[in-house]
């Protein structure tokens, strides 16, 4: 038979509100922020392990993931693997900055070896390819 999701509901926000360094007490406080009041000794209730499951309404459970800033489907899953959207930006956004550094290094390296070949070809009295006269230039894709 598989795990009571309130089981499951009460390891996730001990793990999550352990993890970012609440005690109950400050969670608690964080709910009342997001509207839904309610004391430390009914967090330690939700959170305590046991047989008996622990009754929260859809409501409060959309409070604790507010509180704790993740979404409502990660306190009811046994799940590590969840990206927030602004993570995932944050993470494209690094990619692309990371793109962008690569390929403007790649450019400079690729112009300073056609200037270090210009320079040899006319010191050795040698004709200058049209390839090797025109920088390499990066050009933006628009969206």
């Amino acid at each position: 038979m598989p795990e009571a999701r309130s089981a499951v509901f009460a390891r996730q926000v001990r793990r999550l509100r352990e993890a970012r360094g609440y005690s109950q007490g400050e969670l608690a406080r964080r709910l009342a922020d997001v509207g839904h009041p309610i004391g430390q000794s009914r967090v330690s209730t939700i959170e305590a392990p046991g047989p008996d499951p622990r009754t929260v309404g859809i409501d409060q459970a959309a409070a604790f993931a507010e509180a704790l800033e993740v979404p409502l489907e990660q306190l009811l899953t046994d799940s590590h693997l969840w990206v927030t959207r602004d993570f995932a930006a944050g993470m494209f956004a690094a990619t692309v900055r990371v793109e962008e550094e690569a390929a403007g290094q790649a450019v400079e390296l690729a112009n300073a070896t056609r200037r270090q070949a210009a320079q040899w070809l006319a010191e050795n009295d040698l004709e200058l390819p049209e390839q090797i006269r025109r920088p390499i230039e990066i050009r933006r894709r628009e969206a």
